[in-house]
């Protein structure tokens, strides 16, 4: 566990995410641990959804995003979310396909 302030934990996601898509690096573990944080209200949403979209490369698998993709898929694009989440949440979708 970390003891860090949040905006240091998001700090040092953007560095690995930067890594990642640079070197085309399979970082396993990356994903789920960025899935905990996908909630539509959380404070650092679109940072933390700009760190999914540098952290996805085509070298990786498509089973390492998948579930990344499903959580992203089930908590923004629903028929309960305002819209402004659901044009978010697409948004990134079309961004991890690229």
């Amino acid at each position: 566990k970390s003891h860090e302030r949040f905006e240091i934990r998001l700090l040092m996601m953007h560095v690995l995410a930067k890594l990642i898509s640079c070197h085309e690096l399979i970082v396993m573990n990356f994903y789920p641990y960025l899935e905990r944080y996908m909630e539509p209200y959380h404070r650092d949403v679109t940072q933390l959804l700009i760190i999914v979209i540098e952290a996805c490369h085509k070298m990786m698998p498509p089973e390492f995003c998948q579930p990344l993709l499903m959580t992203i898929a089930s908590h923004f694009i629903n028929d309960k979310a305002d819209p402004d989440v659901i044009t978010i949440g697409l948004n990134t979708v079309r961004e991890m396909c690229r």
